[in-house]
């Protein structure tokens, strides 16, 4: 439980990154590409 609990705040942290980076107008190509990694590892929870 707690795994999945922390491979969920791996993906969870670059989208927050990304957000506000987005937000002050600087869109990444990093974080995209390695939420597209994370992303399929926290969806199932």
């Amino acid at each position: 439980m707690s795994l999945l609990r922390w491979i969920f705040h791996l993906g969870y942290m670059p989208f927050v990154i990304y957000m506000g980076m987005t937000n002050e107008g600087f869109p990444l190509e990093q974080p995209i590409s390695l939420m597209s990694v994370l992303l399929p590892f926290a969806a199932p929870q």
